[in-house]
C-alpha cells in the first residue's frame, strides 16, 4: 500500500469516526412549545447540533450538505453558493414564471377532463419548476417528475421513522440508489451541468480532497458530496407543501360548505393580485403590489409549517424538539382564531411567533425573498390557469367535518385525493 493510500484511508476513517461520534444516541428528549425558549435554543445552537439531529436524513437520502455535514468551512462556502444562486434578477424570475405556466398546462390534464390526484399534481409542477427553472436543466425531465416525488416522499417518511434493522436499511439503500440513478440519467442528457450543482461539486472537492483522490476507497462518501439531491431536497420539499395547502385553502375549503364566508379571502382581490404579480414576478411586486399573495403564503407557512418540528441535540446529547406547529397555532401567540386560515393577519406586520424557516444564524437562506417569491409564482400560475377544483361527493363528505379546522398537516393526509380541474376562461 502506497504512502498516499495510507494517508487517504486515515483521513476517511477520521471523518467517519467524527460522523459516528456525532450520531451517538441521545439520552433525553425535550419538547419545546414556548416561542421564546424555542428562539433562544435556535439562536444558540450551532452546526454540530443541527447535524446530529439530521443523521437519519443523511443516511436515507445519501446527501452531505450543511444539514448533515458539520464541516464549518464547507458549510460557509456552500451557503455562499446558494445565496448567490437564489439572488435572481427580473429576467430570471420571468423565465421561471414562463416555465411554471407551461408546467401547469402540461400536468393539469385540462384537455382530458382535468381529473388529477391533487398531491402528485402539485408535486410534479413544483419539481419541474425547481429542476428546469431554478437549477436550469435543459432536458426533458418527465421521467424524473413522474417517479421521483413518490420516492422522495417515501424516503422522507422513512427518515423520520428510521428502523436500524438490516432488512430496513437494505430497502432504504435500494430506494435511495433508484432515486440517485434517476437524476444521474437526466443529468447525463443535459448539454452541461447546472452551474449551482457544478459549484457545489467544486467546493466538495476543495474541502474533502482525499475523498476524491485516485487512491480513495470510500466512493459512497464522494457520491453523497456531489449528489444534486443536496440542493434539490431543500428546494423542493418545503415548496410543494406550501403550494398544496395554499391551493387547498383558496380553492377547496370554500366548496366544503354552502354558507362559506371568509371575508379575508376576497377572490376578486386575489385574481387582481395574481394578474399584477405575473406581469412582473419578483419579490418587490410580491410585497408591495400584491400583498394578499404575500399574506396567503405567510399564513400557509404559519398554519401548515412544512417543518412541523425542528430538532437539535444539545451539549448533554439530549434531543430538543421545537414544536413549530403548536407555536404557530397557539392562541396566546395568535389570538382565538389561531386555527383559522386568516391571511390578513400578516398585512403590514409580522409576528415574533412566526418561525417556519427556523430562527437565528442557521435560518434558511431562502426564507425572506426566494422561497416566498417562488411560492407566489407557483400559486399564481395555478390560479391563473385553473378556475375551479371540484371534489367528488365522497371526498367532500370525508372533509366536511374539517371544514372549519385546519386540514391535516402530514404527508399522507391527501393520498389518492382525486379532484377535477376546470380551465380558467
Amino acid at each position: 500500500m502506497s504512502y498516499l493510500v495510507i494517508i487517504a484511508v486515515v483521513v476517511i476513517l477520521c471523518y467517519l469516526f467524527k460522523q459516528k461520534k456525532l450520531f451517538a444516541n441521545p439520552s433525553k428528549r425535550l419538547l419545546i412549545s414556548d416561542v421564546q425558549k424555542a428562539k433562544d435554543i435556535l439562536n444558540s445552537s450551532g452546526l454540530d447540533s443541527r447535524v446530529k439531529s439530521n443523521q437519519n436524513l443523511g443516511l436515507t437520502f445519501g446527501i452531505s450538505n450543511p444539514f448533515t455535514n458539520s464541516d464549518r468551512p464547507y458549510h460557509q462556502d456552500f451557503r455562499k453558493i446558494i445565496v448567490k444562486s437564489i439572488d435572481l434578477n427580473d429576467g430570471e424570475w420571468n423565465r421561471i414564471k414562463n416555465i411554471t405556466l407551461k408546467a401547469v398546462n402540461d400536468y393539469s390534464n385540462l384537455d382530458k377532463g382535468g381529473i388529477v390526484e391533487i398531491v402528485p399534481w402539485i408535486q410534479q409542477i413544483t419539481l419541474n419548476v425547481v429542476l428546469c427553472g431554478y437549477l436550469g436543466m435543459n432536458v426533458n425531465v418527465d421521467k424524473v417528475i413522474n417517479i421521483a416525488p413518490g420516492i422522495i416522499n417515501d424516503l422522507w417518511l422513512k427518515s423520520k421513522e428510521l428502523n436500524h434493522t438490516k432488512e430496513n436499511i437494505e430497502k432504504i439503500m435500494k430506494t435511495k440508489s433508484k432515486l440517485k440513478n434517476l437524476f444521474r440519467s437526466v443529468a447525463s442528457e443535459a448539454s452541461e451541468t447546472p452551474n449551482v450543482i457544478k459549484k457545489i461539486s467544486e467546493i466538495a472537492r476543495k474541502h474533502f480532497p482525499n475523498v476524491f483522490c485516485s487512491e480513495a476507497t470510500n466512493n459512497s462518501l464522494a457520491d453523497d458530496l456531489e449528489s444534486p439531491l443536496n440542493i434539490l431536497i431543500p428546494a423542493y420539499e418545503t415548496m410543494w407543501r406550501v403550494v398544496l395547502y395554499s391551493i387547498l385553502e383558496i380553492k377547496v375549503r370554500p366548496s366544503l360548505k354552502k354558507d362559506y364566508d371568509n371575508k379575508e379571502l376576497n377572490f376578486k382581490e386575489i385574481d387582481d393580485a395574481v394578474k399584477t404579480f405575473l406581469k412582473k414576478p419578483n419579490h418587490s411586486t410580491l410585497k408591495n403590489d400584491s400583498s394578499i399573495l404575500w399574506c396567503i403564503i405567510q399564513e400557509t407557512l404559519r398554519l401548515y409549517p412544512p417543518t412541523r418540528h425542528i430538532h437539535r441535540v444539545d451539549e448533554k446529547n439530549n434531543t430538543v424538539t421545537i414544536d413549530v406547529e403548536k407555536i404557530h397555532r397557539d392562541p396566546e401567540n395568535w389570538g382565538e382564531d389561531a386555527t383559522f386560515f386568516k391571511p390578513k393577519r400578516f398585512f403590514n406586520k409580522m409576528n415574533k411567533a412566526h418561525i417556519p424557516f427556523s430562527y437565528g444564524k442557521l435560518k434558511c437562506v431562502a426564507a425572506d425573498k426566494f422561497a416566498p417569491t417562488l411560492a407566489a409564482i407557483l400559486i399564481s400560475a395555478i390560479l391563473d390557469r385553473v378556475d375551479d377544483i371540484i371534489l367528488g361527493q365522497k371526498t367532500k363528505e370525508s372533509l366536511f367535518l374539517k371544514a372549519n379546522l385546519p386540514f391535516e398537516n402530514n404527508r399522507r393526509a391527501f393520498d389518492k385525493f382525486e379532484v377535477t380541474l376546470t380551465r380558467k376562461s
